[in-house]
């Protein structure tokens, strides 16, 4: 029997679930438990993930792996990064999304006060006091400090270290 390629049991899935949704609407509150299984399934693995991929990446560099590919993916990133920052700002320049809308609001919102954190704060934050304590809240900025330090360090003592990249290039797959 041939296998059922992934992507397009994936892509059945999509459209069956979208079926689902729209016709059987009095059912879904029946199997709601599968997507909130699914959510933090995914939620799991994406501290691990982040720690091995950037930690492994930038370890990898001292075993002569990068070199013009790296270079060229680092550039083709870079670029497209800047396209995408163009395109978003013409459209919005264009469109003027929110232009005459009312929207009403007449309470001061939550968490501005947070975002006008000055730089140097917001520098000192990337710097974990605990590294589990960040794990544990999902804080991004010093998780990724943290294994950027890590890769850093390992690609310092490159040698001593091949079990630990093996380990990590092999969680990354």
């Amino acid at each position: 029997m041939k296998k059922f390629p992934l992507h397009w049991q994936i892509l059945t899935a999509l459209i069956l679930g979208i079926l689902f949704g729209l016709y059987l609407t009095e059912y879904v509150s029946y199997i709601s438990w599968l997507g909130v299984i699914f959510m933090r399934a995914l939620k799991m693995l994406i501290i691990p993930l982040i720690v091995t991929s950037i930690t492994s990446g930038i370890a990898n560099i001292g075993s002569g792996s990068l070199g013009k590919l790296g270079l060229k993916t680092i550039s083709y990133y870079i670029i497209t990064s800047i396209f995408a920052i163009l395109a978003g700002l013409l459209m919005v320049n264009i469109l003027r999304p929110g232009v005459g809308a009312d929207m009403g609001f007449t309470e001061p919102i939550e968490g501005l006060a947070s975002a006008k954190e000055s730089f140097g704060s917001t520098l000192i934050s990337i710097i974990p006091e605990n590294i589990f304590v960040a794990f544990v809240n999902s804080t991004m900025l010093p998780i990724i400090f943290f294994s950027i330090l890590a890769g850093i360090f390992y690609y310092k003592d490159f040698r001593k270290t091949q079990g630990v990249l093996r380990h990590c290039s092999q969680c990354r797959l």
